[in-house]
């Protein structure tokens, strides 16, 4: 007799395991952890974990990028995801979500800040002394 197949468990089932484990940290942190994961669990929560990949993750940062999320908010959500995957045993090259080839996150336009002009430093200086 032939047994069945042992199936990989839903990536959502895994998240709550994770999360559940962590015991470790502050209820800030948790609540953080809850929010990162939440777009991963939206977007790949019914897939079984060992079919997610790093394809996947990166349609997923696109995803968010249009829905105009920002940079920082996505990089929570994939370091979120690539932790449920440590969890899960999907380390290193098996971990979708640590792929930096595939997986990039959106380019940031960074605001350029005007130095204070000769006279502002020179007023400055004046009046340290």
């Amino acid at each position: 007799m032939r047994a069945e197949p042992v199936s990989a468990p839903l990536l959502r089932d895994v998240v709550e395991r994770w999360a559940a484990s962590r015991v470790d940290i502050s209820e800030a942190t948790r609540v953080q952890h809850r929010s990162s994961v939440g777009a991963v669990v939206a977007a790949l929560g019914e897939r079984p974990v060992d079919t997610v990949t790093p394809a996947d993750v990166a349609e997923l940062v696109a995803t968010l990028t249009a829905k105009g999320r920002k940079r920082e908010t996505i990089r929570k959500a994939i370091n979120a995801g690539a932790m449920v995957f440590d969890f899960a045993g999907y380390t290193g090259e098996r971990n979708p979500f640590r792929d930096k080839v595939t997986v990039r996150l959106p380019r940031e336009d960074k605001a350029e800040l005007a130095p204070p002009s000769a006279e502002h430093v020179l007023a400055v200086h004046h009046d340290a002394f």
